[in-house]
């Protein structure tokens, strides 16, 4: 990583793509949710990623020394990796879809649904999104067809709306003019995700 792309970082000028988050977690031996800031769980045990008799078990006397606030923290840290790389093939099928729309070249490195998609609480909110447009399709009411319509086009400007906010082009090669706009259109695209995010919760 270059430390230009650090510096960017550090002024919130950019936001690092998925990939990066995951070497800088791996490089400080924690998980992406806490240098996210999202949780202070620094990193969740792995007892987690075990579901047979013998490791519940080892959860039970966890949970006992670690307590039950801390333990239900870790839980929901852990929740929010595993549905992050449940996300992961859904975005990157929606990325094909989208770049083959708009003849955009598969190998593109800036339009990546994946990869633009970072933030751990968001890409958690778009999984849920999925999940009710899956419940959706399975009903056999020709009333849910306009519905799911609705709501693919939702995700679809909204999925955009999160690349343009945190995209990383490199300002140094627009004009004054230019770079004036494009930080405007950025600003309002996160003003958009503020208030979705706001409308979502209040929900």
């Amino acid at each position: 990583m270059s430390r230009q792309a650090v510096s960017h970082y550090e002024r919130g000028d950019r936001e690092p793509k998925l990939a990066t988050w995951q070497k800088m977690a791996d490089f400080f031996d924690v998980d992406i949710g806490f240098l996210q800031g999202i949780t202070n769980i620094r990193k969740v045990n792995a007892l987690y990623d075990y579901e047979h008799e013998t490791s519940l078990k080892n959860l039970k006397k966890h949970r006992d020394k670690v307590g039950a606030d801390y333990f239900e923290e870790e839980l929901n840290q852990h929740l929010y990796s595993k549905n992050s790389n449940f996300l992961t093939p859904l975005l990157k099928d929606l990325t094909k879809v989208h770049n083959d729309k708009y003849g955009i070249d598969e190998n593109s490195k800036d339009f990546n649904f994946n990869e633009n998609i970072h933030n751990l609480e968001i890409r958690n909110k778009i999984l849920e999104i999925f999940e009710v447009v899956a419940l959706l399709g399975q009903s056999n009411y020709k009333e849910s067809l306009p519905v799911l319509s609705y709501i693919y086009d939702l995700i679809e400007n909204t999925l955009e709306t999160i690349i343009t906010a945190n995209s990383i082009d490199d300002l140094d090669d627009f004009s004054e003019d230019e770079q004036k706009e494009y930080l405007e259109k950025k600003e309002n695209a996160k003003k958009y995700l503020d208030d979705l995010l706001k409308n979502y919760k209040d929900k």
